[in-house]
C-alpha cells in the first residue's frame, strides 16, 4: 500500500503498485512537504518526507523495501 499525505492541503491519497512496482498519484496541488509511506507484509516500512511535487512534474525516488523480521508466537 503506497501512501502520499500533506498537511497544507489536508490530503491523504492511497495507491496500490503494478506488477513492476510502480505507482502514481494524478492532481495534486503543487507544493512542498508530502510525505510518501509504502507498506506491504513481510517488508520493513519506507517512508520520505520532504517530498516537492511541481506542476506537470514526475517524480522517481529511488526505493527499496528491506525484508522484514519474522516473529512467531506459539500459544
Amino acid at each position: 500500500l503506497v501512501t502520499l499525505t500533506h498537511d497544507q492541503p489536508r490530503l491523504s491519497l492511497t495507491a496500490t503498485t503494478g506488477p513492476d512496482g510502480t505507482f502514481r498519484f494524478t492532481r495534486l496541488t503543487p507544493g512542498q512537504g508530502y510525505q510518501l509511506t509504502i507498506t506491504r507484509d513481510g517488508f520493513e516500512s519506507f517512508s520520505r518526507a520532504g517530498l516537492d511535487a511541481l506542476s506537470g512534474d514526475s517524480l522517481t525516488p529511488p526505493i527499496v523495501l528491506a525484508v522484514g523480521t519474522r516473529i512467531d508466537t506459539v500459544v
